[in-house]
């Protein structure tokens, strides 16, 4: 699987970063996004090896904690 952290900057141009190798990874980038700009966008999105993109977004309970987020791994 390859994860990924869409960024929609200014809520209108979309941008993918990653991938990375572990969730946990793309968690604490996703963060630093937030933090660096609470007016973008943030969303974590995967690509199975079957193709299948799967897509969520990060909740603000999410982005004041430091635990990772397991419901992007479904």
């Amino acid at each position: 699987m390859k994860r990924f952290v869409l960024q929609v900057e200014g809520g209108v141009e979309p941008m993918l970063v990653g991938p990375f190798k572990s969730a946990k990874k793309r968690d604490r980038s996703a963060r630093k996004i937030r933090n660096a700009n609470e007016e973008d966008g943030v969303f974590w999105l995967n690509v199975t090896s079957k193709g299948r993109v799967d897509l969520g977004a990060y909740t603000n309970g999410f982005m004041e904690d430091e635990e990772g987020f397991e419901g992007s791994e479904a």
